[in-house]
């Protein structure tokens, strides 16, 4: 049993690696549970401050999921038709620089 022990931690290792999020970026969350209903962002999007990312369908509503900034979206991490539980990451965004003031 060993060796598939290695093999699982090793993946998910893998897994955990995947799912890093890069410096500077920070995970958008589904605040609620439901269904991911349509992914409107796609990676390499540039998006601003209150623009949808995701619908999600709960309870036979629409709740859109919307960009907390302005910036990039680096990854999506949700499938349209899956579920999804609140707090779960739905996209990775970096915001954008802020510029300096002169």
């Amino acid at each position: 049993m060993l060796p598939e022990f290695v093999e699982e931690s090793a993946a998910r290792g893998a897994e955990d690696d995947a799912l890093a999020v890069p410096p500077g970026a920070s995970l958008v969350a589904a605040h609620v549970p439901g269904n991911v209903w349509q992914v409107v962002a796609e990676p390499g999007a540039q998006v601003a401050a209150g623009d949808v990312l995701v619908i999600l369908e709960s309870m036979k509503m629409e709740i859109a999921i919307k960009a907390p900034t302005d910036g990039e979206v680096l990854d999506v991490r949700c499938v349209e038709g899956r579920p999804v539980a609140a707090g779960d990451p739905i996209c990775v965004l970096r915001p954008a620089a802020v510029k300096a003031h002169a």
